[in-house]
């Protein structure tokens, strides 16, 4: 196979901004962090494959704009090919900005509206489709449901990113080998006080051999063919918690290529994202096979020597606006 995973899914240029407390209207916040950097749900999946060393590409459309550009020097910078993006001329990249707080935890999200390409199934690309390992997609549209049918002929797996709950990632499900919901998904689906782990059970029924649900900070449940797992989070000094459940679908997948079972693979995603979430941003923070090991060795604490790996990507993607040549 020409890659073990390949990503379909919409790039998005992020600009981030950390702060204490979100401000009351009429009033103000101090930044403590800002940053450049790039977000997608199956982008940054990617993003995290290449930067763990994984044969990976994204298969998107952006614009030609300097956005486009930008998220093509990123997908290279972090180990994705990018022989499949395509810089679709007059067409805007995706934009948002992202405000992260430590008060709560948690990130606000502005879209900015752009004249942004969507990917149709003309642009893509059969061939490498049937020549992965794994197809990573974040939808159920017409796009990822026939890219999936022709992933599965040739014998490949899909994974789906379950971000937020609608009926086209729903009607996915039959089509599916790694279902991994978020709780945002499994509370909306579901409601709050049905049992994780029985719902887990309700979806794998439906085809997929293994399905997890992320519940943040409580870590995550799944059942796969090696049997029904239940593991914490690991608790680190969170900074910014956008990415997280991005990162943890590829850092998963890794451990699928790896040959690992769900339990094994989803322990390294989890210790993974919770990486991330010490540095502002879904790319800042992505860490190497080995400080993931070292980081669950050590009970869930990063050394001085991966902090200092850490901060000077974080310096990288502090210091330049992605949106110059």
């Amino acid at each position: 196979m020409k890659y073990d995973v390949l990503g379909i899914g919409t790039p998005v240029s992020d600009y981030l901004i950390n702060v204490e407390h979100l401000p009351k209207p009429n009033s103000g916040a101090r930044m403590l962090a800002n940053a450049w950097q790039y977000g997608g749900k199956v982008a940054s999946a990617m993003a995290a494959l290449g930067r763990l060393g994984t044969r990976c590409a994204m298969m998107a459309v952006v614009g030609d704009d300097p956005d486009g550009y930008a998220q093509k020097r990123d997908f290279e910078f972090n180990g994705v090919s990018t022989e499949h993006l395509i810089l679709k001329e007059g067409f805007e990249t995706a934009y948002c900005v992202v405000i992260s707080d430590l008060e709560t935890a948690g990130r606000s999200i502005l879209g900015c509206p752009r004249n942004v390409p969507r990917l149709t199934v003309d642009m893509l690309d059969k061939a490498a489709i049937q020549d992965t390992r794994y197809l990573h997609i974040e939808s159920g549209n017409e796009v990822s449901r026939q890219a999936a049918i022709w992933c599965r002929e040739a014998g490949g797996q899909i994974c789906v990113d379950a971000d937020g709950y609608n009926a086209e990632i729903e009607a996915m499900i039959p089509l599916v080998d790694i279902f991994i919901p978020s709780e945002f998904y499994y509370k909306t689906r579901y409601g709050t006080e049905q049992d994780p782990l029985a719902c887990c059970r309700e979806m794998a029924a439906q085809g997929p051999h293994t399905v997890i649900i992320t519940l943040g900070e409580k870590g995550c449940v799944g059942v796969s063919p090696a049997g029904e797992f239940q593991l914490p989070s690991f608790s680190v000094e969170v900074v910014d918690t956008t990415g997280a459940g991005d990162v943890f679908h590829g850092a998963f997948l890794y451990g699928m290529v790896q040959g690992w079972d769900a339990q094994r693979a989803a322990r390294f995603a989890s210790a993974f994202a919770a990486i991330k979430c010490t540095a502002v941003g879904g790319r800042a923070a992505l860490a190497t096979p080995d400080m993931v090991e070292r980081f669950m060795a050590a009970g869930g604490k990063l050394s001085e020597e991966d902090r200092a790996v850490i901060a000077q990507r974080v310096a990288r993607y502090s210091k330049m606006p992605y949106g110059r040549n």
